[in-house]
């Protein structure tokens, strides 16, 4: 499995399944073509998006993450990246029902 650009072990299988996917689908597909597609994809919009530093050197990224599972996974792989920095989140709740459904595991998830 190649190296990726995206961080957590959420993609690390996602790419595995797509590796997978991509040879059952494709089963004379040479390996290093789907290794090279891994390398190069640079992840999805709004999924742990690198968006630039403040002036104060802060790191700031974005991650549409809506549900306590993906905002789980989403500090796990910052927790990862960048074990010495203390990580600051700011939630948008877009849906009153999925923030009241969620509320208490959020929070869980969020600390």
């Amino acid at each position: 499995m190649p190296e990726l650009q995206l961080l957590g072990e959420f993609n690390a299988m996602n790419a595995r399944a797509a590796k997978t996917a991509a040879r059952a689908a494709f089963p004379h597909l040479q390996e290093s073509y789907t290794d090279k597609a891994l390398l190069d994809f640079k992840g999805a919009w709004r999924r742990f998006e690198y968006k630039g530093e403040t002036s104060q050197g802060a790191l700031v990224f974005d991650d549409y993450a809506h549900h306590p599972t993906a905002v789980e996974k989403t500090l796990d792989a910052a927790r990862e990246k960048f074990p010495d920095k203390k990580i600051l989140v700011a939630f948008h709740p877009h849906l009153y029902s999925r923030t009241r459904d969620f509320m208490e595991a959020l929070a869980r998830k969020s600390g």
